[in-house]
């Protein structure tokens, strides 16, 4: 599920600079330096305005920069400004201060402008609004709550944006939205470090191609509205171009809530969304699936750590795993092909639920399945392949190069997730596949050619 806001109104936030020193050459007129301070302090090298509305943000030259005090700001704001890659604009809140905007900041033709501890707080539209030909715009540790939207990239939006370390909590629909931007594979647009809460909807969903999506703690999310998953890529139908090539890691995901539907994932990769890479996450306590790919081809999922899903409160999931594979059988789509799910390690801790399931229609296709370290913590099946319920891979068609691994996984402390509960604490018997990977999800380092350990951390 898909929400789309109108944009009709957003503004453009914080930079910061460094100050001016008497032994630099001089400074073109056109450059500003600007101090936003209700109260009319004043700042060396700085000239003082009482409101964002007096900041010519249309005309800020390369290497501009606005400083904003705490304080509270009313009405839209328009960023038009255009820095360049060694001159950025940035705007940025007094440091020890918070300054709170009541509406959108708006980037339209925008480019290489930073804004930083800004907080959006009850916008009507998003937050942050990144649109009509902007590019290389980076929102970094500020805050969008109970808007409509936090931070929406789309309506011509071009690339290379960073959306770095925010907070954003409790807004109506989604807490990041990305619509049908896709980004060149040499120039993303990466989103990480940031933490998603209480969206009434998903976490984030990714309706583009070619996104980074790392780092992130994504939880409780789908508190009011059918249809959620903490992190979802989407494409809208077949003839749309979106939801390819995207890279989903190092995310943690937990608490994504649904009671009236099937939904409720940690991750989900959904309908004609192809060449996607979902490897390092750890997803828990999920009202849906750990991870789930829905009618997606050509997908890795590698080296997740998969525990504790499938909570279905609402007891609507027909397929109950804590890694699903499924297609919409009722209209025939059938394109859940080609993917790869290995090195992860599933622990299903609910009875009745499956650590892997296969739907029916989904079975074989080329869909390649282990080794997988996989456990069942009440005694349940470890796979549920169509009609076929058995703890035993190698009597499937799974296309394994290597049987599942079924030992018990020694966790740190599984009831902190965000504290790297789920790190290993004791040497798995074997490691897995090698796959090229770098590092785990703290970045422990593989060496190269290394085949990385089960699961989203290094064994010790």
């Amino acid at each position: 599920m898909s929400i789309r806001l109108r944009a009709t109104a957003i503004v453009a936030l914080l930079p910061m600079l460094a100050a001016s020193t008497a032994c630099q050459p001089a400074e073109p007129p056109s450059l500003q330096r600007i101090l936003v301070d209700p109260a009319g302090a004043t700042m060396p090298g700085y000239r003082t305005v009482a409101a964002l509305s007096a900041v010519p943000f249309a005309s800020l030259a390369a290497g501009s920069a606005v400083l904003v005090k705490g304080g509270r700001f009313d009405g839209v704001v328009v960023v038009s400004a255009r820095g360049t890659a060694e001159a950025p604009v940035t705007v940025a809140a007094v440091p020890g201060t918070e300054p709170v905007l009541s509406n959108s900041v708006v980037f339209e033709d925008a480019a290489y402008v930073t804004v930083s501890g800004l907080t959006v707080r009850g916008a009507v539209n998003s937050g942050f609004i990144l649109r009509r030909g902007s590019h290389h715009v980076t929102v970094r540790d500020s805050a969008v709550d109970a808007s409509g939207l936090g931070i929406w990239i789309g309506d011509g939006s071009g690339a290379g944006h960073r959306i770095l370390g925010n907070r954003l909590t409790g807004n109506k629909t989604h807490g990041i939205a990305v619509d049908v931007i896709n980004a060149p594979p040499d120039d993303p647009t990466i989103i990480a470090s940031n933490t998603v809460s209480g969206s009434g909807i998903h976490g984030m969903e990714i309706n583009g191609s070619g996104y980074v999506v790392e780092g992130n703690r994504v939880h409780d999310n789908g508190v009011s509205m059918s249809g959620t998953s903490g992190i979802h890529v989407y494409a809208k139908d077949a003839g749309q171009d979106a939801g390819d090539r995207n890279t989903i890691r190092y995310n943690v995901v937990t608490g994504q809530r649904e009671t009236t539907g099937q939904d409720g994932n940690g991750i989900q990769v959904d309908q004609w969304c192809d060449d996607n890479l979902v490897a390092f996450n750890v997803t828990t306590g999920n009202d849906g699936a750990g991870i789930n790919l829905f009618d997606a081809g050509r997908t890795l999922v590698s080296n997740n750590t998969v525990v504790g899903n499938m909570a279905d409160s609402g007891g609507r999931h027909a397929y109950k795993g804590e890694i699903v594979l499924a297609s919409d059988y009722t209209k025939q789509v059938g394109r859940t092909v080609d993917n790869r799910v290995l090195n992860n390690i599933v622990v299903a801790t609910r009875g009745g639920v499956a650590a892997i399931v296969v739907e029916a229609t989904s079975t074989g296709r080329g869909n390649a399945i282990g080794p997988n370290l996989l456990r069942h913590a009440p005694g349940g099946w470890l796979y549920a392949y169509g009609a076929a319920r058995t703890d035993d891979g190698a009597s499937l068609p799974l296309g394994a190069p290597a049987p599942d691994l079924t030992e018990a996984p020694a966790f740190a402390d599984p009831t902190k997730p965000f504290a790297n509960g789920f790190a290993l604490t004791r040497a798995l018997s074997r490691p897995g596949i090698p796959l090229g990977a770098t590092r785990d999800l703290i970045g422990r380092p593989y060496a190269p050619n290394e085949a990385p350990t089960f699961g989203a951390y290094r064994s010790p």
